[in-house]
């Protein structure tokens, strides 16, 4: 199966959410660490009286920093893969039984199907990991690439080599 396509930054930041997994990437993080501020703000009020205000801010402001620090380390990564993707060009690539072999930017690259022995979907991206517990190594093969019509030939092909997760 050909592919020829060009990751955007959308498709980046989705296959990274994937490559963290479900328990990273749910919005019960950020209600949980909203929750925690409140009660954390709650404390100091009730802790500290009259002075209660200024020092809800004070214990508030460190998870919220924290928060604004993950954030733009998240949006950093993200714009440093696509940098790099975008300088590669246009990717033209082929899915076979013995792997992924792609040229983009006057460089050919042949990976087998062990070398990413996982892989997970979103409504974007099929994103293929290297075993590593943080998954490392990766790859994003854009759905829009791939076509609706030829999408179950690729799963297909994804679920006799690597295990699907």
């Amino acid at each position: 199966m050909e592919l020829t396509y060009q990751v955007t930054r959308a498709e980046i930041a989705e296959g990274l959410r994937l490559r963290e997994g479900p328990a990273r990437t749910s919005r019960g993080g950020a209600v949980a660490t909203v929750a925690v501020v409140l009660l954390l703000a709650a404390a100091a009020w009730f802790a500290f009286g009259p002075a209660g205000p200024v020092a809800a801010l004070l214990v508030c402001f460190g998870p919220v920093a924290a928060w604004l620090v993950l954030l733009a380390l998240r949006s950093h990564q993200v714009s440093s893969c696509h940098r790099i993707a975008r300088e590669q060009g246009e990717w033209r690539a082929v899915l076979d039984a013995e792997g992924f072999h792609a040229t983009a930017g006057g460089l050919r690259t042949d990976i087998a199907w062990s070398v990413f022995p996982r892989y997970a979907e979103s409504e974007r991206v099929l994103m293929l990991f290297d075993p590593a517990a943080r998954a490392k190594g990766f790859l994003i093969l854009p759905k829009r690439a791939i076509g609706a019509g030829r999408l179950p030939a690729v799963r297909r092909l994804l679920d006799e080599h690597p295990a699907g997760v």
